[in-house]
């Protein structure tokens, strides 16, 4: 079977917008959050700026935020950025903003090429020597 698009379809031949066209917006809330949920962190930002629906909808499910602190960070990692954040989404940004410094400062260290990406868990060793 072919995917090409029939009369039926709201959004009309491929690369074609019309007035019937059907965004991420437009989909029930339980939609979007099942989609923005599976999209990666650095994504779920950019979304986060399109609009300002999307905005209170990124920034205020906390629950999500959660997740994704516990699924990236470790409970150490994340113990750092308690102190006065007040939401999950706080949190996970002073963890990233963190662990970007971290790797700043640890990478002459770990002799590596510029614009080399290097996790996190790498490079824990080369920071506790840095402390």
């Amino acid at each position: 079977a072919t995917m090409e698009s029939s009369p039926e379809s709201p959004c009309g031949p491929p690369g074609a917008m019309t007035s019937d066209f059907h965004g991420l917006v437009d989909l029930p809330l339980e939609c979007q959050r099942a989609i923005i949920d599976r999209l990666h962190w650095r994504e779920v930002l950019a979304l986060e700026s399109t609009c300002s629906h999307l905005r209170d909808l990124v920034r205020g499910d906390e629950p999500a935020w959660r997740v994704r602190c516990e699924m990236r960070f470790t409970p150490e990692e994340l113990a750092v950025a308690y102190d006065d954040a007040t939401t999950w989404r706080e949190r996970f940004m002073r963890s990233v903003k963190r662990g970007m410094k971290a790797v700043s400062n640890a990478r002459p260290l770990l002799d590596l090429a510029d614009n080399t990406v290097v996790h996190f868990r790498k490079f824990e060793e080369a920071q506790r020597r840095l402390a």
